[in-house]
C-alpha cells in the first residue's frame, strides 16, 4: 500500500515538472519570436512627380525597426486604404507589392523603406479613404502594421461632415 502511494508522488511531481518545462520553453519562444515596429518617418507628394495630377504619387517614408533578436525577411509590403468603418465587411483598395529580393532586418537593427502610391488611386469613386495602414508581411507569415494614417498633407482630403 505504501509503494503505491510512492508512485503515485513520483508520477505527479514528474508531471509537475513536464508542464514547468513546457511554460519555459513558450517563455522561451515568445521572447525571440519577430518583433517588428513600423515607423512613418514621414509623408506627402512625391517632389520628382511633375504638376500634372494623373501622374502626382504619395511619397510614405517609412522604419522598420528589429526589437527581436531573430533576423526578420520581408517578403512584401501592402498600403491598404480603408473607405468604410466595416473593415472586414467591405472591399479596400491596396496595392501590395512583392519584393524581388526580400528585405532582411538584422537582429535589434532597422532599415529605411519608401513606398510611392498614385494619388488618384488613393480615392474610390471620388471619395477619400477614412485612413490607410501599412502592412508588411514577413516571411513566417506574421504581419507588422503602421499606425493610421489619417491626415496627407498635400492630398485634399473632403470627408462628409459628421450629421
Amino acid at each position: 500500500m505504501a509503494a503505491d502511494w510512492w508512485a503515485r508522488g513520483i508520477a505527479i511531481g514528474a508531471a509537475g515538472s513536464a508542464a514547468l518545462n513546457m511554460l519555459i520553453s513558450y517563455r522561451t519562444y515568445r521572447r525571440v519570436r519577430p518583433r517588428v515596429d513600423v515607423a512613418i518617418e514621414g509623408m506627402g507628394m512625391d517632389p520628382a512627380v511633375p504638376e500634372d495630377a494623373k501622374r502626382q504619387s504619395y511619397l510614405f517614408r517609412l522604419r522598420l525597426v528589429n526589437r527581436s533578436t531573430t533576423a526578420i525577411t520581408v517578403e512584401r509590403v501592402a498600403v491598404v486604404g480603408v473607405h468604410s468603418p466595416f473593415w472586414n465587411r467591405t472591399e479596400n483598395w491596396g496595392k501590395v507589392r512583392r519584393f524581388e529580393e526580400p528585405l532582411k532586418i538584422e537582429p535589434l537593427s532597422g532599415l529605411k523603406h519608401q513606398e510611392n502610391v498614385m494619388a488618384r488611386g488613393m480615392t474610390r469613386l471620388g471619395h477619400p479613404p477614412r485612413y490607410v495602414r501599412i502592412t508588411f508581411l514577413l516571411s513566417d507569415g506574421s504581419k507588422a502594421k503602421s499606425k493610421k494614417i489619417k491626415d496627407f498633407p498635400g492630398l485634399e482630403l473632403r470627408r462628409k461632415p459628421d450629421a
